[in-house]
């Protein structure tokens, strides 16, 4: 699954170096666009890692402890590395111009618990947070399941049909993104041996994509599906488990995170002029950008990320 990581992180940092920037009908950009595409796939990798976790956890505040220390080191860390650049820049040129910092004590509250938008209407400020406020309810909807573990698939159950209801997101935002995390977990019930329960948790899923997701998205996640079924097979491992894509896949949570404040906030101020209109230099800028944001990515994971992966482990 590491591939299919790096696959989908590479794909989102590319739609994020080029989304500020008018659309030139070329090739490049519009491959570029499309790697919004990345982020259903991150759901759906997680749907099945969580269910995964949930089943083999002791107890719901275990299920969470580990959850915690696997994203919030990193993810503070990302906080610290927004507002060194937003310095960087006020130092330089005399204003932040990258992104609006929180303006009271409630908004720094919200951005560290990472309730911000889309739970609140407090703006995010790193593009990618919005992803992570759906992870986490996520992760608080299947702790509160484990409270009883007969209520791990049921509440899953319920959650997935609530999804397909025509506007339920209106009432409960993390609905809109709901479909993409139980059909990951229903593979991880067909990987366990729970056949009914995946196919009735995939019809659901399926269903919740249709009608609240644009159409390629279907597309998306059927492809990421079949990737991840794939991946399982034995007999297929050895195949998916070491290429360059698995090693990006890593520390992509670490890329994920990093690339907004480094490659967009930071290193696109330079790219004007020929670097944009002519092809050829747009894409290796890019590239060089690309490269930058996996050095750092890279380091923030062996000092970050890593370290609290191995706490999880403990709890």
């Amino acid at each position: 699954m590491d591939t299919l990581r790096g696959i989908s992180c590479i794909a989102v940092v590319i739609f994020h170096l080029n989304e500020p920037i008018p659309f030139q009908n070329n090739f490049y950009q519009s491959f570029a666009k499309f790697g919004w595409m990345g982020v259903p796939v991150f759901f759906i990798v997680s749907g099945y890692c969580i269910q995964l976790a949930a089943a083999r956890s002791n107890s719901a505040l275990s299920f969470f402890g580990k959850r915690f220390f696997r994203i919030y080191p990193p993810y503070i860390f990302s906080i610290i590395l927004v507002l060194s650049v937003c310095a960087i820049k006020k130092l330089t040129i005399g204003v932040n111009d990258v992104t609006v910092l929180p303006s009271s004590f409630p908004a720094w509250i919200a951005t560290i618990l990472l309730m911000t938008n889309p739970a609140s209407s407090i703006p995010t400020i790193n593009w990618v947070y919005w992803t992570l406020t759906y992870e986490v309810i996520f992760y608080l909807i299947v702790s509160i399941s484990l409270l009883n573990k007969r209520m791990r698939l049921p509440t899953l159950y319920i959650f997935a049909f609530l999804s397909v209801i025509p506007g339920s997101e209106h009432y409960f935002f993390v609905l809109n993104q709901f479909s993409f995390f139980s059909l990951g977990a229903s593979l991880n019930e067909l990987n366990r041996g729970n056949r009914a329960e995946s196919i009735s948790l995939f019809i659901l899923s399926i269903l919740g994509i249709l009608l609240k997701q644009p159409p390629v998205s279907l597309v998306v996640a059927s492809l990421s599906y079949f990737s991840i079924l794939f991946s399982l097979n034995d007999s297929e491992k050895k195949i998916t488990r070491e290429n360059w894509f698995s090693q990006v896949g890593e520390a992509s949570y670490s890329l994920y995170l990093s690339h907004v404040p480094i490659g967009c906030y930071l290193l696109l101020q330079f790219r004007t002029g020929l670097w944009i209109e002519f092809l050829p230099l747009h894409i290796f800028y890019d590239l060089v950008v690309l490269a930058t944001c996996l050095i750092a990515a890279k380091i923030l994971y062996n000092l970050v990320e890593k370290p609290s992966m191995l706490i999880a482990k403990k709890i």
